[in-house]
């Protein structure tokens, strides 16, 4: 394919790609070991090899996330930065840490963890939100 040819096929896939974004879904590249094996799975470094469809519009209609659901946000301590985990708590539950403490998700707090603990930034480890 010439490179017109490819320029007259991105202007016309390009108002099609926006309009899906606007409504709420979009493709994502999962990168790091955090969420092995759902994601990632047998990957040994730390590259990008999954990608997932993100589903934003059933969020803003909900207005709501269930326990399990696996979550994409931005990092609280690397502004642009994305996270893939999984949600665990949400505010008022009781959670036991990896280091066995118990500990009370705060109000307006949920507590997220990546599926491999060894590879994983996470509420657990570095942070709340």
């Amino acid at each position: 394919m010439g490179k017109w040819q490819a320029a007259v096929k991105l202007a016309l896939w390009l108002p099609v790609g926006v309009t899906v974004n606007a409504l709420g879904v979009s493709l994502a590249s999962v990168k790091g070991r955090s969420m092995q094996p759902a994601l990632n799975d047998g990957l040994t470094q730390d590259t990008v090899r999954d990608r997932v469809l993100l589903d934003k519009f059933s969020v803003q209609m909900r207005h709501r996330y269930n326990r399990g659901d696996v979550v994409v946000l931005e990092s609280p301590e690397a502004v642009g930065q994305f996270l893939i985990k999984r949600l665990v708590a949400m505010e008022g539950d009781l959670i036991t840490d990896r280091s066995g403490r118990h500990r009370m998700v705060p109000a307006g707090k949920c507590w997220v963890e990546g599926d491999n603990p060894t590879f994983s930034d996470d509420s657990d480890s570095v942070f709340e939100l």
